[in-house]
């Protein structure tokens, strides 16, 4: 059904003829008998955090110094590879001279998919023992992998001439399948080869990897010509395999150009069944862009239901009778989801589901699940909240036995469909019942994806929407304390996951080199692909593959600068500490409120607390809804009656409840969810007036995290440190602000790196004005461009998470590299988590560019009343500073500080 298995897709490359040809090429697979065998670890190495604490201290030192050795090759004998890797990995530590630990901790890297520890590791235990034949056997294997067959023909032959006589011959058969591998002749045996070899990288999840051995294959595959049937169906699977590969590693947009050219190779076959795959995979595709950018949903949902529509026709036509009713299904809800529930198409297929839909269940079968879910999506947007649970009740029994990964999805979806219809049922218990499941199905089924691949697809927005559902039960059964915190728990988890892969080493998940391959290949094919539909009169499809060549060229351009990081095992993260109710209150400045606000699909829910009270809010408007409004507010720019209109709007929604107690306040520290980043708070309105005219307003990602800054000592701001590289900086700060003590200019080259980290001191207030390249995917990869050459110049979160930086503010004073742009919600979350960490009490930005004039007021004025007024007062007279200047420019209000408003 082309979904997604957790251990990745089971789908085959050229079908029966190529699993055969496979077979009888296939390298032999047998371990030397004298040690332990490959065994089945489909799982990434993840070297245990601190195998050594294990040990026991009571012991002698030399003993445990040894004991890890002891164990990881006891471990290794098992087959338990994973804990041996950990072991291992600090015997080498202990030991680097360990030939042995080092040939078997290589060995179990290698079977655990962690190629690029394998060869560094493999290498030093040949360099030690280069006798050993299977060392160097492993190495060849490793470097096979890593489609480095030179080098891995070359170990072959180092390891046959080790190898005693009864091994050799194995052992040419290795050498002559690595020579098959090196063969670049374009030719089908050499593509199936490349093909089937890349099934070691999807059991060792080793997608990228995957991907880049497809590509192999693909441009040795000859042409196919129309009539070759074989052909045409070998390059249908092909690029079908690839779409399904991105899909997983959430890169729908790069999915689709490969499901589109699938489906041009069945239809020139002729083959129906693989056309209405294709539509099937393509369709699955927009929802998932649909599901990642809100702001564009109605686009992406419109050609999701396009294609569901002509998977259906093709069912129907090929009298496909389980294809039908899961193409049924699914366009039913996509029309539910996307447009009147009155529509006569709906109203049709409505009718002709229905026939589908049993009403006794469970639900055994995929196709008649998905048939009942698309009836269960019309009975929650119709407001049938009762047949909707009978419904979900019937088919979760399906999707949480099964093993797929789009079917773990499917299940936390429903899962929070239940939360939804038991709670406008009024059974509130049942609902935080169904929440806890999603919750847990969510959690089972992380552990598949990649953190990037995880931030960049919807898995975030899940686990805000199940913090919704949970905080909109507790706000019902009268618990706001209690919705703040699952609002804050989620808060919490989305920022270790947005720095998850620099706090664990997912380097063999992520797989730069192989991401470059698989890039370079594909721009000359999209290239070609433009010229067909610019030729062929499709200006849609051209202008899109026009925008995805850019996007490769500057993904492309980003990975090979190839930044240095510190390694995981080297960072000193602090993390963020839970914090009850007791210590959000302690945490809170006198005069302060925290006001948390989050929404799902189906409304949002407000919290706000005080010193001594906590008020909580149902909220009717959506995530859909509070999206459009904030864009409403930022389209309408100096259009005045415009931004009036749609601030008014928000701000009936997110001030007007909590008025009361906002009213005996000075201070509003807010917590929003990823939509309301972009809106500019302070000018919402309170009373009838900006709220910048009663109220200081300040941001923070979790309640946590503003008791983790108000746990430190209050600094005293003194010494201004100026970085200007904006080629605009001019003469910007040339005199020193009223009330700062001193201030030290950087301009050009000598604004560089190892300055910040070297001079930065305590109280310092840290001024940024450089470029900001927003380009790269992983917002701890979007660097700030500061003065020096090369790689040197650039300052992403991930750098700054490893540095020193004890400074009472950092101004971030940034313009785009590219024109236009916001400050991105994931970027903005980054640079406040990985400065605090860093030291930094506080950052303040401008979410969008604004011009020299009104920064260099802003600045000015800010950096001056710092030292007396604090933080939150000195952002509010800035404010109010250009707001005066210029009354008719939003812009004021687009200046945030974010952390320590002390």
């Amino acid at each position: 059904m082309h979904r997604i298995f957790p251990f990745s897709p089971r789908l085959r490359f050229f079908g029966a003829a190529a699993l055969l040809l496979a077979l009888s090429a296939a390298a032999p697979a047998a371990a030397p008998q004298n040690v332990a065998a490959p065994g089945d670890a489909a799982a990434i190495a993840a070297e245990s955090s601190d195998p050594a604490a294990a040990l026991s201290p009571e012991q002698p030192e030399a003993a445990i110094a040894a004991e890890p050795r002891i164990r990881g090759l006891a471990a290794y004998e098992e087959n338990d590879l994973k804990t041996a890797a950990g072991y291992l990995a600090t015997a080498l530590e202990i030991n680097p001279k360990d030939a042995e630990v080092a040939g078997r901790l290589g060995f179990s890297y290698k079977e655990l998919g962690a190629y690029e520890k394998a060869l560094a590791v493999l290498q030093s235990a040949v360099e030690l023992d280069g006798g050993q034949y299977f060392y160097w056997w492993w190495l060849s294997d490793t470097q096979r992998l890593l489609g480095l067959y030179d080098a891995a023909y070359k170990s072959m032959e180092h390891a046959i001439n080790f190898a005693p006589q009864e091994m050799r011959k194995d052992l040419n058969d290795y050498l002559d399948y690595t020579a098959r591998l090196a063969d670049k002749t374009q030719s089908w045996e050499n593509a199936l080869l490349h093909g089937e070899f890349a099934e070691r990288h999807r059991n060792n999840r080793r997608v990228r990897r995957f991907i880049a051995e497809y590509t192999v294959a693909l441009s040795l595959a000859p042409p196919a010509q129309d009539g070759d049937r074989e052909g045409l169906n070998g390059y249908t699977r092909a690029y079908q395999e690839m779409g399904t590969q991105y899909n997983y590693i959430e890169q729908p947009e790069v999915a689709i150009d490969y499901f589109q050219e699938a489906r041009d190779f069945a239809a020139r076959e002729g083959n129906l069944e693989n056309v209405m795959r294709n539509c099937q995979s393509l369709a699955i595709s927009h929802r998932m862009l649909h599901d990642r950018e809100p702001e564009k949903g109605a686009a992406h949902m419109a050609r999701a239901t396009a294609e569901w529509r002509e998977a259906l026709r093709i069912a129907r036509e090929l009298d496909h009778s389980d294809y039908t009713r899961y193409a049924q299904g699914r366009l039913l809800e996509s029309l539910a989801l996307g447009g009147p529930m009155d529509s006569p198409e709906l109203t049709a297929l409505r009718a002709l589901n229905d026939k589908q839909v049993p009403w006794k269940g469970p639900v055994n079968d995929f196709f008649t699940a998905e048939a009942v879910t698309g009836e269960l999506y019309c009975r929650i947007i119709e407001g049938d909240f009762a047949g909707a649970r009978i419904l979900g009740g019937m088919t979760l029994p399906y999707y949480n036995e099964s093993t797929f990964l789009s079917d773990y999805q499917r299940a936390v979806e429903l899962q929070l469909l239940q939360a939804l219809a038991h709670f406008r049922m009024g059974s509130v218990s049942d609902s935080l019942d169904a929440v806890k499941k999603a919750e847990e199905k969510a959690t089972e089924a992380r552990q598949f994806v990649e953190t990037e691949a995880f931030n960049r697809g919807s898995g975030g927005r899940v686990l805000r929407h199940i913090a919704v559902a949970r905080a909109r039960a507790h706000i019902q059964k009268s618990q706001p304390t209690d919705a703040l915190l699952a609002l804050d728990g989620q808060r919490n988890v989305r920022l270790l996951n947005l720095l998850g892969g620099l706090l664990t080493d997912d380097s063999a998940r992520t797989d730069t080199a192989s991401e470059q391959e698989a890039i370079r290949q594909r721009i000359p094919w999209l290239e070609k692909r433009m010229a067909a539909f610019e030729a062929a009169g499709n200006a849609e499809e051209k202008a899109r593959i026009e925008g995805r060549i850019l996007q490769d060229r500057e993904r492309l351009e980003w990975l090979g600068r190839s930044l240095d990081l510190a390694a995981p095992k080297d960072l000193k993260f602090r993390g963020i500490e839970p914090v009850e109710m007791p210590g959000v209150r302690a945490a809170l400045p006198e005069g302060a409120v925290l006001l948390g606000c989050a929404f799902d699909p189906w409304g949002g829910v407000l919290v706000a607390a005080g010193k001594t009270a906590t008020s909580g809010h149902l909220l009717e408007m959506n995530e859909g809804g509070a999206a459009a409004a904030v864009q409403a507010v930022l389209a309408a720019g100096s259009d005045s009656a415009a931004a009036d209109a749609a601030l008014d709007r928000l701000s009936t929604v997110l001030l007007a409840p909590c008025a009361e107690l906002l009213s005996g306040a000075s201070l509003l520290i807010v917590c929003g969810d990823e939509t309301l980043s972009p809106l500019p708070f302070a000018a919402l309105r309170l009373n009838g007036k900006p709220l910048v005219e009663t109220h200081a307003v300040t941001r923070i990602e979790s309640a946590a995290q503003l008791a983790a800054f108000m746990e430190r000592p209050a600094q005293a701001p003194a010494r201004l440190r100026a970085f200007l590289v904006r080629p605009d900086s001019g003469d910007l700060l040339a005199q020193k602000p009223e009330g700062v003590q001193g201030i030290v200019r950087l301009a050009g080259t000598e604004a560089n790196m190892e300055r910040l980290k070297a001079d930065t001191g305590a109280g310092d207030m840290l001024h940024l004005s450089a470029m900001l390249d927003t380009s790269p995917p992983s917002p701890t990869l979007c660097p700030l461009v500061l003065g020096g050459a090369g790689n040197a110049a650039y300052l992403p979160p991930a750098r700054v998470l490893a540095m020193n930086l004890p400074a009472a503010v950092a101004g971030l004073d940034w313009a785009p590299v590219k024109e236009g742009g916001l400050l991105r919600a994931d970027l903005l979350s980054a640079l406040l988590e990985t400065f605090r960490n860093a030291g930094t009490a506080a950052v303040v930005a401008p979410l969008w560019p604004v011009g020299r004039e009104t920064a260099e007021l802003f600045y000015g004025t800010f950096y001056g009343a710092l030292p007396q007024a604090g933080r939150a007062a000195a952002l509010r007279a800035a404010q109010n500073a250009v707001r005066a200047a210029a009354p008719d420019s939003p812009d004021w209000s687009a200046f945030v500080l974010l952390g320590d408003p002390r």
